[in-house]
Protein backbone atom coordinates (compact mmCIF):
# COMPACT_ATOMS: atom_id res chain seq x y z
CA UNK A 1 0.00 0.00 0.00
CA UNK A 2 1.23 3.52 -0.90
CA UNK A 3 1.73 5.94 1.98
CA UNK A 4 0.56 9.52 1.07
CA UNK A 5 3.48 10.96 3.06
CA UNK A 6 5.85 9.40 0.52
CA UNK A 7 4.69 11.58 -2.35
CA UNK A 8 7.11 14.22 -3.65
CA UNK A 9 6.86 17.74 -2.24
CA UNK A 10 6.50 19.26 -5.69
CA UNK A 11 4.89 17.82 -8.75
CA UNK A 12 5.45 18.59 -12.35
CA UNK A 13 2.38 20.31 -13.78
CA UNK A 14 0.16 18.26 -16.00
CA UNK A 15 0.48 18.89 -19.70
CA UNK A 16 3.31 18.97 -22.19
CA UNK A 17 6.82 19.94 -21.20
CA UNK A 18 7.83 23.47 -22.23
CA UNK A 19 4.52 25.10 -21.38
CA UNK A 20 4.00 28.84 -21.82
CA UNK A 21 4.44 29.37 -18.10
CA UNK A 22 7.76 27.53 -18.05
CA UNK A 23 8.92 29.49 -21.09
CA UNK A 24 8.15 32.78 -19.32
CA UNK A 25 10.17 31.77 -16.30
CA UNK A 26 13.15 30.43 -18.21
CA UNK A 27 13.34 33.27 -20.76
CA UNK A 28 13.76 36.07 -18.19
CA UNK A 29 17.09 37.87 -18.46
CA UNK A 30 18.58 40.53 -16.19
CA UNK A 31 18.11 44.09 -17.42
CA UNK A 32 21.19 45.33 -19.27
CA UNK A 33 20.18 49.01 -19.48
CA UNK A 34 18.54 50.82 -16.56
CA UNK A 35 16.90 54.24 -16.69
CA UNK A 36 16.40 56.31 -13.53
CA UNK A 37 13.93 59.20 -13.60
CA UNK A 38 15.17 61.88 -11.20
CA UNK A 39 13.63 65.13 -10.01
CA UNK A 40 16.03 65.61 -7.10
CA UNK A 41 13.44 64.69 -4.45
CA UNK A 42 14.42 62.26 -1.67
CA UNK A 43 12.28 59.43 -3.15
CA UNK A 44 13.86 59.88 -6.59
CA UNK A 45 17.34 59.87 -5.02
CA UNK A 46 16.43 56.66 -3.14
CA UNK A 47 15.32 55.11 -6.44
CA UNK A 48 18.58 56.22 -8.03
CA UNK A 49 20.57 54.59 -5.23
CA UNK A 50 18.62 51.36 -5.65
CA UNK A 51 19.15 51.35 -9.43
CA UNK A 52 22.85 52.12 -8.97
CA UNK A 53 23.34 49.23 -6.55
CA UNK A 54 21.47 46.85 -8.83
CA UNK A 55 23.30 48.13 -11.91
CA UNK A 56 26.68 47.59 -10.29
CA UNK A 57 25.81 44.00 -9.31
CA UNK A 58 24.35 43.17 -12.74
CA UNK A 59 26.92 45.10 -14.76
CA UNK A 60 24.10 47.07 -16.39
CA UNK A 61 24.45 50.36 -18.25
CA UNK A 62 22.95 53.22 -16.26
CA UNK A 63 21.13 56.25 -17.64
CA UNK A 64 19.35 58.98 -15.69
CA UNK A 65 16.92 61.61 -16.90
CA UNK A 66 15.44 64.79 -15.53
CA UNK A 67 12.35 65.97 -17.41
CA UNK A 68 11.88 69.74 -17.49
CA UNK A 69 8.14 70.38 -17.90
CA UNK A 70 8.89 73.69 -19.65
CA UNK A 71 9.30 73.32 -23.38
CA UNK A 72 9.27 70.26 -25.59
CA UNK A 73 12.01 68.10 -26.96
CA UNK A 74 13.79 64.82 -27.27
CA UNK A 75 16.30 63.73 -24.63
CA UNK A 76 19.59 65.61 -24.78
CA UNK A 77 22.79 64.48 -23.06
CA UNK A 78 24.15 66.60 -20.23
CA UNK A 79 27.84 67.46 -20.18
CA UNK A 80 29.88 64.91 -18.25
CA UNK A 81 31.74 67.75 -16.56
CA UNK A 82 29.45 69.39 -14.03
CA UNK A 83 31.53 72.56 -14.42
CA UNK A 84 30.05 73.02 -17.91
CA UNK A 85 26.53 73.07 -16.50
CA UNK A 86 26.37 76.84 -16.97
CA UNK A 87 26.05 76.14 -20.71
CA UNK A 88 22.51 74.84 -20.16
CA UNK A 89 19.77 77.36 -19.32
CA UNK A 90 18.22 76.24 -16.02
CA UNK A 91 15.60 77.82 -13.83
CA UNK A 92 13.92 77.04 -10.51
CA UNK A 93 12.79 73.43 -10.23
CA UNK A 94 15.22 72.26 -12.92
CA UNK A 95 18.21 73.09 -10.71
CA UNK A 96 17.14 70.49 -8.10
CA UNK A 97 16.59 67.83 -10.77
CA UNK A 98 19.91 68.45 -12.49
CA UNK A 99 21.68 68.49 -9.11
CA UNK A 100 20.18 65.03 -8.48
CA UNK A 101 21.59 63.76 -11.78
CA UNK A 102 25.10 64.90 -10.89
CA UNK A 103 24.79 63.46 -7.36
CA UNK A 104 24.05 60.10 -8.98
CA UNK A 105 26.98 60.50 -11.39
CA UNK A 106 29.37 61.15 -8.46
CA UNK A 107 28.00 58.16 -6.52
CA UNK A 108 28.41 55.97 -9.61
CA UNK A 109 32.02 57.12 -10.06
CA UNK A 110 32.75 56.20 -6.42
CA UNK A 111 31.47 52.69 -7.19
CA UNK A 112 33.65 52.46 -10.31
CA UNK A 113 30.86 52.80 -12.85
CA UNK A 114 29.36 55.50 -15.04
CA UNK A 115 25.92 56.88 -15.65
CA UNK A 116 24.85 58.77 -18.76
CA UNK A 117 22.84 61.89 -17.88
CA UNK A 118 19.93 63.22 -19.94
CA UNK A 119 17.49 66.13 -19.92
CA UNK A 120 14.16 65.84 -21.70
CA UNK A 121 11.55 68.59 -21.98
CA UNK A 122 7.76 68.53 -21.96
CA UNK A 123 5.24 66.27 -20.30
CA UNK A 124 7.09 64.40 -17.56
CA UNK A 125 5.63 60.96 -18.31
CA UNK A 126 6.21 61.36 -22.04
CA UNK A 127 9.77 62.53 -21.38
CA UNK A 128 10.56 59.49 -19.24
CA UNK A 129 9.11 57.10 -21.81
CA UNK A 130 10.85 58.87 -24.73
CA UNK A 131 14.16 58.64 -22.92
CA UNK A 132 13.59 54.95 -22.12
CA UNK A 133 13.08 54.33 -25.84
CA UNK A 134 16.03 56.53 -26.80
CA UNK A 135 18.49 54.65 -24.56
CA UNK A 136 16.91 51.25 -25.24
CA UNK A 137 16.22 50.73 -21.53
CA UNK A 138 15.13 47.36 -20.15
CA UNK A 139 13.78 48.78 -16.86
CA UNK A 140 12.76 52.11 -15.32
CA UNK A 141 13.37 53.20 -11.72
CA UNK A 142 11.66 56.16 -10.10
CA UNK A 143 10.54 57.58 -6.78
CA UNK A 144 7.06 58.33 -5.53
CA UNK A 145 6.24 60.80 -2.79
CA UNK A 146 3.33 58.65 -1.63
CA UNK A 147 0.72 61.40 -1.92
CA UNK A 148 -2.84 60.41 -1.21
CA UNK A 149 -6.24 62.00 -1.10
CA UNK A 150 -6.74 65.46 -2.58
CA UNK A 151 -3.06 66.00 -3.42
CA UNK A 152 -3.02 62.88 -5.57
CA UNK A 153 -6.37 63.72 -7.14
CA UNK A 154 -5.23 67.22 -8.11
CA UNK A 155 -1.66 66.43 -9.11
CA UNK A 156 -1.99 62.87 -10.34
CA UNK A 157 0.86 60.45 -10.07
CA UNK A 158 3.70 60.39 -12.55
CA UNK A 159 4.73 56.97 -11.26
CA UNK A 160 1.25 55.53 -11.77
CA UNK A 161 1.06 56.90 -15.29
CA UNK A 162 4.49 55.49 -16.18
CA UNK A 163 3.40 52.13 -14.75
CA UNK A 164 0.25 52.21 -16.89
CA UNK A 165 1.88 53.29 -20.12
CA UNK A 166 5.28 51.60 -20.10
CA UNK A 167 5.87 48.19 -21.62
CA UNK A 168 9.00 47.89 -19.45
CA UNK A 169 9.31 46.74 -15.85
CA UNK A 170 9.03 49.79 -13.57
CA UNK A 171 10.38 49.89 -10.02
CA UNK A 172 8.83 52.58 -7.84
CA UNK A 173 10.59 53.47 -4.60
CA UNK A 174 8.13 55.00 -2.15
CA UNK A 175 8.99 57.84 0.13
CA UNK A 176 7.60 61.02 1.55
CA UNK A 177 8.28 64.58 0.57
CA UNK A 178 8.99 65.30 4.22
CA UNK A 179 12.30 63.41 4.29
CA UNK A 180 15.14 65.74 5.20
Amino acid sequence: MHDPKDRPLSRRPEGPSGSDEEALLSSATPPRTLLVALDGSPPSLAAAGYALALGVVLGSRLHAVYVDPDGEGDPEPLPEDEGRLHEIPLEGHAVQGIRGLYLLARAAAQKGTQVRLWVARGNIVDGILRTATHVDANAIFMGNTGRSGLGRLLLGSVAEEVLRRSHLPVTVVRGTSGIS
